[in-house]
């Protein structure tokens, strides 16, 4: 695969996301989105790096992240996504890649940009018609935001 376009930074934020291949759901219930939430949290500790918005879509995922080091962003979704990929496979019995390509990543770049892109992530269940409001959603950390 060629190396990516998007350098990252010590003091920066990134929007992370991707999409489930096939149009199958990357989780399949509570337990599901349990295992990527606990994956999320234990890496970003472990690489120095913290994810202040968050979104676990059945489909996809939305995350924001902040380098506070020299660890790459990019570790947190390559490592969460590659163990978890080999433990969903195990659970439902199934082969092969679960998300549709390698993650997107895009530097936030500006404080209007940043603000922007929390409502976005926080919204985007109740836009996919998921709930009735932001906050009703489970899977995401509005609540604490």
């Amino acid at each position: 695969m060629p190396r990516r376009k998007t350098q990252f930074h010590e003091g920066c934020f990134y929007h992370v996301f991707n999409h489930a291949s096939s149009r199958q759901n990357l989780a399949e219930d509570d337990c599901d989105f349990n295992k990527i939430h606990e994956l999320m949290t234990m890496y970003a500790h472990e690489y120095n790096l913290s994810v202040p918005a968050w979104c676990l879509m059945p489909d996809h995922f939305h995350w924001l992240v902040y380098q506070w080091g020299e660890d790459p962003a990019m570790r947190l979704p390559r490592n969460v996504f590659n163990v978890y990929t080999r433990w969903f496979n195990k659970r439902y019995g199934l082969r092969g890649t679960l998300l549709e390509s390698r993650y997107k990543v895009k530097l936030v770049s500006n404080i209007r940009y940043l603000k922007h892109l929390c409502l976005y992530i926080h919204c985007n269940p109740a836009r996919a018609s998921l709930c009735q409001a932001p906050a009703d959603w489970t899977w995401s950390n509005l609540q604490q935001f």
